[in-house]
């Protein structure tokens, strides 16, 4: 991964909003003011960008001539030792300001622990005073938070980071794959967490290479804006040059995505973003990239059918401690949003579309058992009608999509059943009360961008409009019910 990162590293795009959010709190500290959260944590999966991100704040500071001081859990091991600890102590110091810090090296003949602990007393206040001389606030980057030693966090959280982030004179700024839970509440409360999402298509058009320019729709249809995957990508479209002998188009792409979408997955998504995922997980999250949103149930289902061994036959119980191993990958996190769990939206896309394209038959059997789920479901649980609906819907669009059928048959299918559901669940009441459930319907089926991606242009509002139509039918109704009681209820 670092080897990619090296071909991109002197690019950096994107990211406005996080530059903005870490600049206007150092205005803010240099001008006298108070930042309550001192402490940022961007957070993603690999190759989301946060490397390329705090490289560039480093830069950037740097270039201001604040004090700046970049550590890389990944880069350099500090162990949970006195000697791990003040030589992580040094790092940072000698990041600020470039000298010795004002502390003896470890002597001999002196309890170690004692010595660090004269260090961790004196470090606030060393700091402090280096932000005073340069009349600016001083900024600690952290990177790769999730490599570093947990006991060695929790010194660093206890010792170093929470006296910092209180003098107002320091701002932290930690990258970690997810949220890192810290574990003073003071701490806690103090920090600001902050997702990076995957590039749109202006974004990933700006980080490739110029000559790759009008290939950014492509790129972004493969990797769903994920970064370090438009890096991989066009590697692919070069190789490929290299062998047909000419610059590919953008009908090129298309005839050769299904090696490129493989490619992506088999030597950048399986051994790099997924390193430290074990092999029956990743095979699981193969099949799971289907579904948008499991519980155990759903899991369970799937995993026992399309994966067998060695999900076959394995409790209930088992499966929630395959979701508990999932969700230590980091690639998977709990949803209330979804009311569910959902694998990583940028790793699911590539791993479905590397299903979609190299092994249809399976893509559209776990798409029919994801319908007769849902089929079964929208029917016994109508307290989660809404989100099963769509889902079914969705699937559905994903099955007649890849069986072949234009945007304008899978919109009048989808509103055909749409409309069956309206028919059989939210009936038109003619009373002021709404059918329940049926604004929850409208709300999330307008915000579901990948179902509205399956519409024809022009018509994205095709399916929310069946339902504004029912709610204004029985406004209608009910309005004209009152009218003629005479406004008597």
């Amino acid at each position: 991964m670092k080897a990619l990162l090296s071909a991109v590293v002197d690019k950096f795009v994107g990211r406005k909003r996080q530059i903005n959010l870490v600049e206007e709190r150092i205005h803010i500290i240099r001008y006298g003011g108070s930042v309550f959260q001192a402490l940022i944590n961007f957070h993603g999966v690999i190759g989301i960008g946060k490397t390329m991100l705090l490289l560039e704040l480093e830069k950037r500071i740097r270039d201001k001539g604040l004090p700046c001081a970049l550590v890389d859990f990944a880069a350099k091991v500090y162990e949970f030792s006195p000697l791990g600890k003040a030589v992580l102590l040094e790092d940072i110091a000698r990041g600020f300001a470039d000298g010795a810090p004002p502390w003896q090296p470890l002597q001999q003949g002196i309890p170690a622990e004692e010595q660090v602990q004269a260090m961790q007393q004196l470090f606030p206040q060393y700091v402090t005073d280096l932000t005073r001389e340069h009349d600016a606030p001083a900024v600690l980057l952290l990177d790769t938070l999730e490599k570093a030693d947990p006991q060695l966090l929790d010194w660093l959280e206890d010792q170093v980071i929470s006296p910092l982030i209180r003098t107002d004179r320091v701002l932290v700024i930690v990258a970690s794959r997810s949220p890192h839970r810290w574990k003073r509440f003071e701490v806690r409360r103090r920090a600001y967490q902050d997702p990076l999402e995957p590039f749109d298509e202006e974004t990933t058009q700006e980080q490739l290479p110029q000559e790759y320019d009008a290939l950014a729709a492509d790129v972004l249809r493969l990797t769903h804006g994920h970064p370090l995957s438009n890096v991989q990508v066009i590697e692919g479209v070069r190789k490929i040059e290299q062998d047909v002998g000419h610059p590919l188009t953008s009908t090129d792409f298309e005839e050769h995505q299904k090696r490129l979408i493989q490619e992506l997955v088999d030597d950048l998504i399986e051994p790099q973003v997924m390193e430290d995922v074990s092999t029956d997980i990743r095979r699981a999250y193969r099949v799971m990239s289907l579904a948008r949103q499991f519980d155990v149930n759903v899991l369970r289902r799937l995993l026992t059918r399309f994966v067998e061994e060695p999900f076959a036959g394995k409790s209930a119980a088992y499966f929630l401690s395959v979701v508990g191993n999932m969700v230590k990958t980091t690639l998977v996190e709990w949803s209330s949003a979804r009311r569910g769990y959902v694998l990583d939206r940028t790793i699911r896309w590539m791993l479905a579309l590397n299903m979609k394209l190299t092994a249809t038959e399976r893509y559209q059997e776990i798409n029919r058992e994801l319908i007769d789920l849902y089929d079964e479901w929208i029917d016994r649980v109508p307290e989660n009608r809404s989100g099963f609906i769509i889902e079914r819907l969705y699937h559905g669009a994903c099955l007649q999509g890849v069986q072949g059928a234009g945007a304008q048959e899978i919109a009048d299918q989808l509103c055909d059943l749409l409309k069956g559901y309206m028919k059989e669940y939210y009936s038109v009441t003619g009373k002021r009360e709404m059918p329940p459930g049926l604004t929850a319907l409208r709300e999330e089926l307008s915000k579901d961008d990948e179902l509205m991606a399956f519409l024809p242009r022009g018509q994205e509002t095709c399916l929310t409009g069946i339902i504004q139509e029912a709610i204004d039918r029985n406004y209608r109704q009910s309005t004209a019910a009152s009218s003629g009681s005479g406004g008597q209820e």
